[in-house]
């Protein structure tokens, strides 16, 4: 029988989700979920600044108030939902031993990979698609969602396909960057990365 359950979920932490931690644990039993999973974005390791990235990642100095509190969530809701506690992170070519230190350090159950950054811009900055080559940059975002798998430093890989918002690329595109390159377990949406 299949469980219930949603491991990707933000809070008012990132700046672009609002409420609290227990708000969405409380709709996650509303909804009958036998499982739910806080993952906050993780703080942005690669640029400088405690919150260099506003509205889009949680600061530096709120992961450990982060961690601390679902941790005490899963003990205060045992035996009413199971309660794992996750992070996204991102992937950025460089700054690896910056994450797989966060990742580390603290007690996390599972780990989402994302690419949010692509030549330094993150990808849902909306006049990039108005300046950039898109096919460039579908390429590279493609290029890093395959290194990202091959990191070996995610559990799950959040949205693979995020970009699209912005247009589709094109069917080619798709078959040289993912098919040939992913390994064979890891072909479809919804991938585990091991």
């Amino acid at each position: 029988m299949a469980i219930r359950f949603d491991y990707h979920s933000h809070n008012w932490r990132c700046g672009h989700a609002a409420g609290e931690l227990t708000d969405y644990i409380e709709a996650a039993k509303l909804l009958g979920l036998e499982e739910f999973g806080v993952s906050d974005h993780a703080p942005t390791f690669f640029k400088d600044g405690d919150d260099p990235a506003p509205g889009t990642t949680m600061a530096k100095s709120e992961l450990a108030g982060y961690v601390e509190e679902a941790l005490a969530l899963k003990e205060r809701y045992a035996g009413q939902i199971t309660v794992k506690l996750g992070i996204e992170a991102d992937f950025v070519e460089g700054s690896e031993d910056d994450y797989r230190r966060m990742l580390d350090t603290h007690p996390f159950d599972y780990a989402l990979g994302s690419v949010h950054w692509v030549f330094g811009v993150n990808i849902f900055h909306r006049p990039r698609w108005e300046t950039d080559d898109p096919e460039q940059t579908y390429r590279e975002y493609y290029r890093l969602i395959v290194a990202s798998v091959r990191s070996g430093m995610f559990d799950i890989l959040a949205h693979p396909t995020a970009e699209n918002r912005m247009g589709r690329p094109s069917v080619r595109l798709l078959r040289t960057n993912c098919t040939r390159r992913l390994p064979k377990r890891c072909g479809r949406p919804g991938w585990w990365s091991r």
